[in-house]
């Protein structure tokens, strides 16, 4: 499996993109179907018969429910090709501080994992006063990237979101675009600075 990341952005994006906000459910199954499609030749964790392994998605050379049965040599190896973890929300995710720590824990499940590429599709939303609050975002993550050791490729992909407050005023999940222009994604990669991809 040859692994563009420029490319799996852009379909990402193509396959995703549709008008205004979206429920975050929905977005979670949309995302689910992308990789499930995309990769359909692969074992894509879950499916329709399993249920998640590790990760929110996993993409696989097998289940690891078969590792042990029949003796076809593919379902002999295991290896995980790409791990995806996506933080939309969340416990306290209406307040900018929590859903930054809740990015962060899902980021660190990645950083642990050893596969050929690794995902995050995040969301996050500015502190108070705090301009430019993305490239802060990306760059504590690669902060954090760097201090694990730099463990393997790591793309970033960042959904915009926008404040939300529920009817008693409380901040809620945030609602998130999933239009085109709305989208972003970024590169880590050992021995190197963090990458915006231009598309």
């Amino acid at each position: 499996m040859v692994l563009d990341y420029e490319e799996i952005f852009r379909c990402f994006r193509d396959e995703l993109s549709c008008p205004g906000c979206v429920a975050t459910p929905d977005i979670t199954k949309k995302i689910k179907r992308f990789f499930q499609e995309k990769y359909c030749t692969a074992c894509v964790l879950p499916s329709d018969k399993e249920k998640e392994f590790l990760v929110d998605i996993l993409v696989c050379t097998t289940s690891p429910r078969m590792l042990l049965s029949g003796s076809d040599e593919r379902q002999l190896s295991f290896e995980a090709r790409i791990a995806v973890e996506s933080e939309l929300g969340g416990e306290g995710g209406g307040a900018p501080n929590y859903l930054a720590r809740n990015v962060v824990e899902d980021f660190a499940k990645l950083l642990i994992l050893n596969c050929e590429l690794k995902i995050l599709i995040f969301t996050s939303l500015p502190l108070s006063g705090e301009a430019n609050h993305l490239h802060k975002r990306v760059t504590d993550l690669h902060s954090v990237y760097l201090r694990a050791g730099s463990p393997g490729v790591i793309l970033l992909i960042h959904l915009k979101g926008e404040p939300k407050k529920s009817q008693g005023g409380f901040p809620t999940n945030p609602s998130v675009s999933l239009q085109a222009e709305d989208m972003s994604a970024f590169l880590f990669a050992p021995e190197r600075e963090f990458q915006r991809l231009q598309l």
